[in-house]
């Protein structure tokens, strides 16, 4: 989920999901141990791709050293900032006192509510 967030940033997940696809056959492990230059032309169709590169990759070596327990520690995470946390606190710890800024996790959180009333 985090690196998905990490893909969708000032994209689509249209534009995203090919190189999500890719990536997860790598693993965690073979994401950390990745030179982040051998993502380059799967990240490029994104932008920024030698940024999400080195993103990714340190994003699975942090991964790999301490699994987040919280959405606090997603924020920590290399890669990640308030969307990664939000949608961490959102589809992982189904919380739903989430004040996201993100228009579309607004949205499905204001459907999550909806549906427990």
């Amino acid at each position: 989920m985090l690196v998905a967030c990490s893909l969708v940033n000032l994209t689509t997940w249209e534009q995203a999901e090919p190189a999500f696809r890719r990536l997860r056959t790598l693993g965690v492990e073979g994401l950390a141990a990745a030179d982040p230059s051998s993502l380059h032309d799967l990240l490029r169709p994104l932008g920024l791709w030698r940024r999400r590169s080195v993103g990714l990759v340190r994003l699975a070596q942090a991964w790999l050293r301490s699994r987040p327990t919280c959405a606090k520690d997603v924020e920590r995470l290399p890669s990640c900032g308030k969307y990664a946390a939000d949608s961490w606190a959102i589809f992982v710890e189904g919380r739903t006192d989430v004040e996201p800024t993100d228009g579309k996790l607004g949205w499905y959180l204001e459907r999550i509510k909806e549906s427990q009333e």
